[in-house]
């Protein structure tokens, strides 16, 4: 399956991700944003469109982007949101186009030999002063990393990415004043998260198994609650913020 049938596969589910819409996360990434009445904000990797909605009324407009058609089909209409199927990872738009450039849990599913042209490329469509914002899950413990990289690793394979490989990315890429904003998601559902994936009942019951059996420096780190069938962690989150000169 190649992504852009993943996503497409996703789609049909991924309004009931617990974290997709959540209030705290929003709000905490829009206070950080500070959207103005003449911004023009690019949402990358958009889904459906929760966070290009909760930007539009305080902005002139937001281009959000997303690979899967079928997200895009399902994302939430509103005046001055304009939907874009594309790859982030390929050029579209023309330098210095853009005020703000948001993108929420997205890098994690850039390819890691893709994800600095995908920063270059960010950096080259916003205006000078603009900023990127970068909205991501890291591992909340040193010590666990290596139990961390073997739960996505069966996942889906996704890139594990630290704080600091993000302030390194951005400032490879030619961000400047680049500072990170720590913040955590409690009782995150893993049962919600693993039913809504478009994953393999076995994949499923393997990873949930992971966590449950987990170590307990990985329990520890993540305040683990194992209730009603369910295992309830808290997510360590980062807003990374770089600045265009």
């Amino acid at each position: 399956m190649d992504k852009t049938q993943y996503w497409n596969q996703r789609a049909l589910t991924y309004a009931n991700l617990q974290w997709v819409k959540d209030n705290y996360d929003i709000n905490l990434i829009m206070e950080t944003i500070n959207p103005q009445p003449s911004d023009v904000v690019l949402d990358v990797g958009t889904g459906l469109g929760a966070m290009a909605v909760a930007i539009a009324p305080h902005v002139k407009e937001v281009v959000a982007i997303d690979i899967s058609q079928e997200m895009l089909r399902r994302a939430e209409r509103v005046d001055s949101v304009y939907y874009v199927e594309w790859d982030a990872c390929e050029p579209l738009f023309a330098s210095k186009t853009f005020d703000k450039i948001v993108a929420r849990q997205v890098l994690h599913h850039i390819p890691d030999n893709a994800l600095q042209g995908m920063l270059g490329l960010c950096n080259g469509i916003l205006k000078s002063g603009g900023k990127m914002f970068v909205i991501e899950p890291v591992c909340p413990a040193e010590v666990i990393h290596d139990e961390y990289e073997a739960i996505f690793a069966l996942k889906d394979g996704r890139n594990v990415l630290t704080a600091d490989d993000i302030d390194v990315g951005l400032k490879e890429a030619g961000f400047v004043k680049v500072i990170r904003r720590p913040f955590v998601v409690e009782r995150f559902s893993v049962k919600n998260w693993l039913d809504n994936n478009a994953l393999k009942r076995s994949v499923q019951d393997k990873l949930f198994e992971m966590h449950v059996t987990a170590s307990p420096e990985f329990k520890l780190a993540y305040n683990m609650q194992i209730t009603n069938g369910d295992c309830l962690i808290d997510i360590q989150n980062v807003i990374v913020t770089g600045e265009k000169t």
